[in-house]
């Protein structure tokens, strides 16, 4: 669903005509009565927020997106397999959650205790965890030796090019200190990962 209001947003700043019977304020509407996920309306705003008020980022993301649709509508296009295939705007996702998106997630142990180090969670009582430390834990996540804070926005954080060490989510140093092997890919293609970022990207709770 974001990825859809992005595409439509970004569309119309491209100066697309779209059928009269395309609504785009009339679509957000619809999104905010029907949505159940909470976060959604958040990370849509603040993802056009990011590409709208970076010139460069925008023209990029025009760019992507004119040579995915290469003549077709904004209809004809399945928007989760378009997050698949531009690796730009799946990031932009990516990090619009982790950047935006502080939740509390609840979890329980129905049978027995469960040792947290320091502390100790009892059978069946309810523990809350928030999803700011990880989300921006300076240890984990890549800023480009300071270049980009955890506490900004970095369009490319969760793009992996093979050819640049240096790139994707996680932090070099802490990749390679968990021995984490490089990926073979047939291509040299900059792509889209949330490799072994489980536990420090939870915008939906984790599991």
């Amino acid at each position: 669903m974001m990825m859809m209001f992005l595409l439509t947003l970004i569309l119309g700043w491209l100066g697309r005509e779209f059928p009269l019977t395309f609504d785009p304020l009339q679509n957000l509407a619809n999104v905010e009565k029907s949505s159940t996920i909470g976060n959604l309306v958040i990370s849509c705003m603040f993802g056009a927020y990011h590409i709208l008020q970076d010139k460069t980022l925008l023209k990029r993301v025009r760019h992507e997106l004119e040579d995915y649709l290469d003549g077709r509508s904004v209809h004809e296009v399945d928007p989760h397999q378009m997050g698949r295939e531009i690796p730009l705007l799946a990031s932009i996702y990516a990090e619009t959650m982790r950047v935006h998106i502080k939740i509390y997630s609840a979890y329980s142990s129905p049978h027995e205790d469960v040792n947290l180090g320091r502390w100790t969670l009892p059978k069946g009582a309810l523990a809350l965890v928030n999803s700011a430390p990880s989300h921006m834990d300076k240890t984990f996540w890549n800023t480009k030796n300071g270049q980009y804070p955890v506490e900004t926005f970095w369009a490319d954080r969760f793009i992996v090019d093979p050819a640049d060490p240096q790139s994707g989510p996680i932090d070099p140093e802490y990749r390679r200190s968990l021995n984490i092997p490089e990926k073979k890919r047939e291509d040299m293609k900059p792509y889209f990962s949330l490799d072994r970022c489980e536990g420090g990207w939870i915008p939906y709770g984790g599991k």
